[in-house]
């Protein structure tokens, strides 16, 4: 298996976007420096370890060496730096981005890692940290969602815009039918997602309560620890802090841009926290991280006892007095708004 240094590739990089620029009325740089530090950024927001592009997995400062039969793909890597899709990953707004560029930059790299004849373990073990840090599976779920929401959208438009022998009651007897249970649908995933909510909420206090009662001097930790928040929460300086973080993180700049400041603020806020648990207790205190507990089940065995608790609502409310005030309703009112029906009621009938 023949390697290339990044350098030697961009000669032939330097030619094909002559063509590229011309063709597409564009121009994309083909500076050594400029592609390096573009293809440090990509792999750093793909969550890809650069070290694996380096030889005998070298320091970050060494070149970049890729298979020969990655050229190619390489050069498609480099141009869609600029690109609309990676400039929304490089700000962060993963779930913005068309799953299938998520998964071109997933298997590209997972592809050029295996041209380069990197154990089969560890390129596992890389497309695993890369789906993490761009939230795959999630990213992939919320598109199947916007799918079916966009496909509900279309078929009502063929509906009506259709030429069958359907009256115009026909038509709005199917659009009431359709909107009564999307909103059933709507009800019941806010429902599942507060019951789910509510259990993972249990297991934390339950964890938090078997930590207390088995670690010797956690109780006088936490007290100290309720006080230490208390007094950052009446640091004037910490608060500006706590709101400029908040302010970064709402900025539509890129990803690279931000760290940099996040890293000072933190530092700083860092510094206040331990320069107040010194004058308050004498001393830094010391979190210990506490241990996975038995308490937290399983996400798929959660979701599944969610529905069930979902489930029991709807057959509590079955025979139910559809004028009594449900506890249903007051659940979605706080957390999502007044906008919410009832379970188990068809909200026209």
């Amino acid at each position: 298996m023949e390697k290339v240094t990044l350098q030697s590739m961009l000669v032939d990089y330097s030619r094909y976007r002559k063509q590229k620029n011309a063709e597409e009325k564009t121009k994309k740089t083909t500076n050594y420096e400029t592609c390096r530090q573009n293809l440090s950024e990509i792999m750093n927001v793909l969550g890809v370890d650069v070290r694996y592009f380096k030889e005998n997995f070298g320091a970050a400062s060494q070149p970049f060496q890729f298979a020969e039969k990655d050229r190619q793909l390489l050069f498609d890597i480099l141009d869609q730096y600029t690109s609309n899709e990676f400039v929304l990953i490089r700000k962060g707004k993963i779930f913005d981005v068309p799953v299938e560029s998520l998964t071109f930059y997933l298997d590209a790299f997972t592809t050029m890692l295996k041209h380069l004849e990197v154990d089969e373990e560890i390129v596992r073990e890389q497309r695993k940290a890369m789906m993490r840090c761009i939230h795959y599976e999630l990213a992939v779920e919320i598109s199947s969602v916007r799918g079916e929401l966009n496909g509900i959208e279309q078929d009502v438009q063929q509906m009506m815009e259709s030429e069958d022998d359907l009256y115009y009651s026909d038509y709005v007897g199917i659009m009431k039918e359709l909107a009564s249970q999307l909103q059933l649908l709507r009800d019941r995933s806010r429902l599942v997602y507060i019951f789910l909510d509510n259990r993972r909420s249990q297991e934390d206090m339950n964890s938090a309560s078997v930590f207390l009662q088995q670690r010797p001097g956690a109780k006088d930790d936490l007290k100290k620890s309720v006080k230490l928040d208390q007094e950052l929460r009446n640091n004037e300086r910490y608060a500006e802090l706590v709101e400029q973080l908040e302010q970064i993180a709402n900025e539509s700049s890129f990803l690279k841009k931000k760290l940099s400041r996040y890293e000072e603020i933190l530092e700083e806020m860092n510094q206040i926290s331990k320069e107040t648990q010194l004058r308050e207790f004498g001393e830094i205190l010391i979190h210990e991280r506490e241990e996975e507990s038995s308490q937290h089940i399983p996400s798929e065995e959660a979701l599944k006892l969610a529905v069930k608790e979902y489930e029991l609502l709807c057959a509590s409310r079955s025979n139910a007095d559809p004028d009594d005030p449900l506890v249903a309703d007051e659940l979605c009112a706080k957390r999502f708004g007044q906008n919410s029906y009832r379970v188990g009621v068809n909200p026209y009938d």
